[in-house]
């Protein structure tokens, strides 16, 4: 009834050779499993999305405010801004481009580890973020208020590339 090949393989007369369809499902079983195994690994290593973007500056109680709005006094002078990413996993990104512009010479940064928000009173969950830094200087003509806007674009590409542009506004008291 059946002719032998080889050595555990026979041909029958319909053609077909046994033993194959049981190695061919093992095969795709075990691929299914390394594909798994793979793809689980894969997902952590995903860069989140950028979500939100967080400004800081000094507030006039001391510590850092969470505010859109920086209100000086004097005639002029210069403070420091922090800018922090939130990306969709509700977490702060390192390496998010961040620029702002509008109100002086354009300046560009980068937030990173090595510029960290500071874990005063005013951060809250955020201190020690990372963050961009930059030094804003400020200027008021007697007898006239005085009010500028920060034009602040961060950009990032996590699994998508993605701009966000908030503004911040500096005005004389």
């Amino acid at each position: 009834m059946y002719k032998t090949l080889r050595k555990g393989l026979s041909i029958r007369k319909k053609g077909g050779l046994e033993g194959m369809p049981l190695y061919l499902i093992i095969l795709v079983i075990i691929a299914a499993i390394a594909i798994a195994i793979l793809v689980g690994f894969m997902l952590p290593l995903q860069k989140p999305n950028l979500s939100t973007v967080t400004t800081y500056a000094p507030a006039p109680t001391g510590g850092l405010s969470q505010e859109s709005t920086y209100t000086f006094t004097g005639t002029s002078g210069s403070f420091t801004l922090y800018v922090v990413a939130i990306g969709s996993n509700s977490k702060p990104i390192v390496g998010a481009t961040v620029t702002i512009s509008g109100y002086g010479p354009s300046q560009a940064g980068t937030t990173s580890t090595s510029t960290t928000l500071p874990t005063s009173s005013g951060t809250g969950s955020l201190g020690g973020a990372p963050a961009a830094l930059f030094t804003v200087k400020y200027y008021s003509i007697p007898g006239h208020g005085s009010t500028y806007t920060l034009s602040i674009t961060v950009s990032y590409t996590g699994v998508v590339s993605n701009t966000i542009t908030s503004n911040f506004i500096i005005e004389d008291s």
